[in-house]
């Protein structure tokens, strides 16, 4: 398991085949500790260029987040990048699919961007009509090439879900009991 190690790639982003991840917040910098606004987090096949490898090989590159523009889905952002060959670092993400999808996962028509739910490393290769390697690269924030990244890892231990979960328990436990001391008293009449 890479998850969470850095890496460092040569290529060049494909910049007619990019992606928005939809409903994505992030914080409204105009207003602190008040609201998030909704966007994008924009995801660019990157054509790795390495002379071990015969084939070409591509990774979904997540380049940040942009807001929504002018607070509408229908209005695509402008995420314009490099088409050039260039260096870029970042973080090694899963990409298995961390939400349930309540209907279509691809939204647009045949147009590019396209705006997806959620990361389906077969769906996205099944459509961009290429091999993507089954992980996904966090854009480093020092890099020109993205947006806002603010790349926070959950990091929860078994623990912490342990306690969640027996905290749930032992209400029930309580509520169970409430209930059948309550429901049994005899009545006086």
């Amino acid at each position: 398991n890479n998850r969470y190690q850095n890496i460092e790639l040569t290529g060049k982003f494909d910049t007619n085949s990019q992606w928005l991840l939809e409903n994505q917040t992030e914080a409204n910098p105009k207003k602190p500790n008040q609201e998030f606004q909704v966007g994008y987090h924009i995801l660019t096949p990157f054509e790795i260029v390495d002379p071990k490898i015969n084939n070409p090989a591509y990774i979904l590159i997540n380049r940040g987040w942009v807001p929504l523009v002018n607070n509408n889905r229908k209005n695509k952002p402008d995420i314009e990048v490099t088409s050039e060959l260039v260096t870029i670092t970042g973080t090694i993400d899963s990409a298995e699919p961390r939400t349930i999808l309540l209907g279509n996962n691809i939204l647009e028509d045949d147009s590019w961007p396209k705006r997806i739910q959620r990361y389906d490393t077969e769906e996205v290769a099944q459509i961009y009509n290429k091999n993507i390697l089954p992980f996904i690269v966090l854009l480093s924030p020092d890099s020109k090439h993205g947006y806002i990244r603010n790349w926070q890892p959950i990091n929860m231990p078994a623990a912490k879900h342990f306690a969640y979960a027996s905290q749930w328990f032992m209400m029930s436990l309580i509520l169970m009991i409430l209930f059948i001391v309550l429901n049994t008293r005899r009545r006086i009449v």
